[in-house]
């Protein structure tokens, strides 16, 4: 927050002197500019909880200049002399604090003080403002000045830990079917594929009927089997041969 030192002395008539008064522009909503001063007496001495009217009135342009806004406070001195105040927070006299313009001129501050507490103001001065009106005006001028340059991109940030598992989505549609492929080769010999090229051929009608069938499947004749021993000679038999004589 930007501060604007003022130092305002009084007229001899009046005996007085406000000294180490400072302005600032505020944030926050309504606006307004803090103000405060240590009221003291000609010989140096501050006046403790003292009572005070204080008349501020912006001017525009020079230290003659229009009043813009004027507004009266009542003010209480501290332990320290120091009385604190708020211009645009008193009682308006002249003018709205919103309406200032800021921004067409420069402003210039003007105080007035009665130290009994009343509205017989004695002027002690004015100051210009140098800083707060720019400040003011910020607020409420709407525009903005030209983008920047975008700044280089920032460090790539440590990789975070892997997600949960999602949820399984649906079956998916079912694929086009694919083409057939080609036979297989045979699956060797049987009754009716001797040679085992998949394919029965007549030559393989090992019965010559005219059909592949059980007939077909018998294997090659064997050798002849080994003639068995003879076996014993049997028992003489009984003659029963009678001659018979012709007649």
């Amino acid at each position: 927050m930007k501060k604007i030192l003022l130092r305002f002395f009084s007229s001899a008539s009046l005996g007085l002197l406000l000294s180490a008064g400072n302005i600032s522009a505020q944030a926050d909503v309504p606006n307004g500019i803090n103000y405060q001063a240590i009221a003291r007496n000609t010989s140096g001495s501050v006046f403790v909880n003292h009572a005070i009217g204080v008349r501020i009135s912006i001017l525009q342009g020079s230290a003659s200049g229009p009043v813009q806004y004027s507004e009266r406070h009542s003010a209480t001195t501290n332990a320290f002399g120091l009385f604190n105040l708020k211009i645009g927070a008193g009682a308006p006299e002249t003018g709205t604090f919103e309406d200032i313009t800021w921004n067409t001129a420069n402003q210039f501050v003007k105080v007035e003080i009665d130290i009994a507490g009343g509205t017989n103001y004695t002027d002690l001065g004015t100051n210009e403002l140098l800083s707060v009106p720019y400040a003011m005006y910020a607020e409420t001028s709407g525009t903005g000045g030209t983008q920047g340059p975008a700044g280089p991109a920032g460090a790539d940030g440590a990789q975070g830990p892997a997600g949960a598992d999602g949820a399984q989505g649906p079956a998916g549609p079912a694929g086009t079917q694919g083409v057939q492929g080609p036979a297989g080769p045979g699956g060797g010999l049987n009754c009716w594929d001797a040679d085992g090229d998949g394919v029965t051929d007549p030559s393989e009608d090992v019965n010559n009927d005219g059909f592949f069938n059980a007939l077909d499947c018998r294997g090659a004749q064997g050798l002849p089997g080994i003639a068995g021993i003879a076996g014993p000679a049997g028992a003489a038999g009984v003659d029963t041969w009678r001659w018979r004589a012709t007649p």
